[in-house]
């Protein structure tokens, strides 16, 4: 699963860029928490909205690592 592939590299993006990703981050884990609000671990997606939500956080962590207390976004 892509929320679990290890690191292969690292970029590096002015604090400029970190808030406007970190901000598309936030709305697409606002979106698919909500689909997931409204669905049930039955139907044919849920997992995929599950997968989606798990990638989005963890890409959320990484552009937060080294952030420091209070930065990135």
């Amino acid at each position: 699963m892509c929320a679990d592939a290890p690191q292969r590299g690292s970029i590096t993006l002015d604090q400029g860029d970190v808030h406007l990703l970190s901000n598309h981050l936030a709305v697409i884990i606002g979106f698919v928490e909500l689909m997931i609000a409204d669905a049930l671990p039955s139907d044919t997606h849920f997992n995929d909205l599950m997968e989606v939500r798990a990638a989005a956080i963890a890409a959320a962590n990484l552009i937060n690592r080294g952030q420091g207390a209070g930065g990135g976004g």
